[in-house]
C-alpha cells in the first residue's frame, strides 16, 4: 500500500533528515515536511479522500499545536482510518509512552531521528495489517 507520508517537526534538521530517509527507501518521492499540527490539520484536510491514505510521522512538542492536540482534531475526521501515526519523539516522558497506547490512531512510539531499518520495519507493519 502506498502512503502520503507527512513528516510533522519543528526541528528542520529532522525534517530534512526524514525526508531522504524516506525517499531513499522509496516510500513516499515527496514526503510532505510540516512544522506545526495547525499545518498538518491544513494539509490532511486539504487532501481528505476516502482513498487517500496518511503515514504520519508525528513530533510531540511542537509551537501552536502540539501533536497531541493534533491527534484530537484528526479524530474527529470521517475518513481517520486512513491515518496512521508513528510518533517519533525525543521525550523519554512514561507518560507521553502511556498517552501514546491509548491513542487509537497511533501505532508506535519512536525515538528521533527515525533509523532506515525503524522506517523499513514501520511500513512492513502498516503492510501487514491492510492485508
Amino acid at each position: 500500500m502506498k502512503f502520503k507520508v507527512l513528516i510533522i517537526d519543528d526541528d528542520e534538521i529532522i525534517l530534512v533528515l526524514h525526508k531522504v530517509r524516506v525517499r531513499k527507501l522509496g516510500l513516499d518521492e515527496d514526503p510532505a515536511c510540516l512544522v506545526n499540527g495547525i499545518e498538518a490539520l491544513e494539509y490532511i484536510k486539504k487532501h481528505d479522500d476516502p482513498t487517500m491514505h496518511f503515514l504520519l510521522l508525528l513530533d510531540i512538542n511542537m509551537p501552536k499545536m502540539n501533536g497531541w492536540e493534533l491527534l484530537q482534531a484528526i479524530n474527529q475526521f470521517p475518513h481517520q482510518s486512513k491515518i496512521s501515526v508513528a510518533l517519533v519523539t525525543s521525550s523519554v516522558d512514561k507518560h507521553d509512552k502511556e498517552l501514546a497506547q491509548a491513542e487509537k490512531l497511533v501505532f508506535g512510539f519512536f525515538e528521533k531521528p527515525l533509523e532506515v531499518n525503524i522506517l523499513e520495519d514501520m511500513m512492513n507493519l502498516l503492510n501487514s495489517k491492510e492485508k
